[in-house]
């Protein structure tokens, strides 16, 4: 593949994430053209039905966020610096709006079951094996497990809800802190 055509690739996960976390299912195809600035045609030559789209944004947010868990695995800094840094990109990812827009799409557009839980299978088995570590280090506590850890983090990065919450921007740092803080035997 050519490089203008790697880069509108990129472009268009890129726009197809960010507007899937915005506007959940409601998402148009046109609208992810003119967010990665490109035509509807190079969107259908790279992906010919909105499927093929989600099934891309899926496999990029599955390597986006294997590339985290591996990041806090191959160590480098502390072990609580690691887990701290683990949470907040993790939070970045929002994964909560993402799961919330594949629970609302039609069948005929949902990625393929099969992909779907493979995604899940890597992202619980790097998340067991994050969360192992950080028990090690003494900044979890025995009970925590990697279901738990992600479904209490995607409850508290979750995109605040009202205006009142919008307008304090640290919240959800300060909501991150307290939740880790938690974890902690």
């Amino acid at each position: 593949m050519r490089a203008d055509a790697r880069a509108n690739r990129q472009d268009l996960l890129a726009a197809a994430g960010r507007l899937l976390e915005e506007q959940g299912a409601a998402m148009s195809l046109r609208g992810v053209a003119q967010e990665a600035g490109v035509g509807v045609g190079t969107l259908y030559r790279h992906f010919p039905t909105r499927r093929d789209l989600l099934d891309a944004v899926l496999e990029d947010v599955v390597a986006r966020v294997s590339g985290i868990l591996h990041a806090f695995l191959d160590g480098g800094e502390s072990a609580d610096r690691r887990w701290r840094r683990l949470a907040e990109e993790l939070a970045a990812v929002n994964l909560t709006s993402l799961v919330t827009a594949r629970d609302d799409l039609e069948a005929a557009d949902r990625p393929q079951e099969a992909l779907i839980v493979e995604a899940e299978q890597v992202i619980i088995s790097l998340t067991d094996r994050a969360v192992t570590e950080a028990r090690r280090a003494g900044l979890v506590a025995s009970g925590v497990t990697s279901t738990r850890y992600l479904a209490g983090l995607l409850a508290v990065t979750r995109p605040p809800a009202g205006e009142l919450l919008a307008r304090h921007a640290d919240q959800r740092d300060w909501l991150l802190g307290v939740y880790l803080r938690g974890l902690r035997p």
